[in-house]
């Protein structure tokens, strides 16, 4: 015991080993994984409280809540600079509790943007813009090249201009439901992404000028591979409405589709209830999956945080 001291052990919803397990097994129950061969784990040391006490860096809406545009916009405006954010030490999530929310959000550098509900339709975005990345550069050059390090994930956008979301690396787009159109591009911005998962795009979806993309376990709405674009490289695993794969000559998009997903675990997710008790969300992980499933809570496991 001397030589192995027992560790001590986190709460498992706070547990970072117990959260990874979890989130591939479904298991709630999991075993410390680096104690001594018949050791006991340690006793749990502390409990977190519920709602957690969120860092400053984490900022919660509820529907009632005003001027959010505005409010929003001063909070991210150094985020939204590309001089000032590029390489801030500032990260910001931005959390929504269920409800609709009139309200335009320009996703800058290393924020998040998360709807808390247990199904994406029950956070809605109905403003113009809704939640948006544009391009930070000039255009063409380097139009989209320097939108990095942000994500949205878990609503509805309901704007009645569609979703644009034009990126690049490290810009993941889950568990979103968008009413019209998903624009990953701007006409004649270079763009260079990206990751999207668990989507459902009930107008079409738009890669445009996007150098590559990879889409899984979504629903795209547009079979057609002249009008969803896209450049080098269109990896398309899983999803329904896309286009088949090709084999390109000269200037023609590139497109791989793979009919369903091998084996996926969906990313947990954080919900409220009516009290204002969170939770965290956990995919039951799926074998040969087609379409999103991100209005559904079949399987899921809810863990208390």
């Amino acid at each position: 015991s001397d030589l192995h001291p027992p560790p001590t052990v986190l709460p498992l919803a706070m547990n970072p080993r117990c959260m990874l397990i979890s989130g591939w097994l479904g298991l709630l129950r999991v075993a410390a994984l680096d104690i001594a061969p018949m050791q006991q784990p340690a006793a749990v040391v502390g409990i977190e409280p519920n709602p957690p006490v969120w860092p400053a860096s984490v900022h919660v809406f509820s529907p009632s809540d005003t001027s959010l545009t505005e409010h929003i916009a001063d909070l991210l405006r150094d985020l939204n600079d590309v001089k000032t954010g590029h390489y801030s030490d500032k990260r910001i999530a931005l959390l929504f509790k269920p409800g609709t929310y009139d309200v335009d959000i320009k996703v800058g550098y290393y924020v998040q943007v998360l709807g808390l509900g247990e199904i994406a339709d029950d956070v809605v975005f109905t403003g113009a813009r809704g939640v948006y990345s544009e391009p930070m550069g000039a255009i063409p050059d380097p139009g989209s090249l320097d939108n990095f390090w942000r994500g949205a994930e878990n609503f509805r956008s309901s704007s009645k201009n569609g979703m644009l979301w034009a990126v690049s690396q490290a810009c993941p787009l889950r568990r979103v439901h968008t009413d019209g159109n998903l624009s990953l591009y701007v006409y004649r911005a270079w763009a260079s992404g990206g990751f999207m998962a668990d989507v459902q795009v009930d107008g079409f979806t738009r890669f445009g000028g996007q150098q590559q993309w990879f889409t899984r376990n979504s629903a795209l709405s547009t079979p057609d591979g002249e009008t969803i674009g896209g450049q080098w490289n269109i990896v398309l695993v899983g999803n329904t409405g896309s286009p088949p794969t090709t084999h390109p000559t000269g200037s023609k998009e590139a497109i791989t589709n793979v009919a369903s997903s091998p084996v996926v675990a969906e990313k947990p997710y954080i919900s409220i209830d009516s009290v204002g008790q969170y939770s965290l969300q956990i995919p039951e992980v799926k074998f040969r999956s087609v379409g999103p499933a991100l209005n559904s809570r079949l399987g899921a496991r809810s863990v208390s945080l």
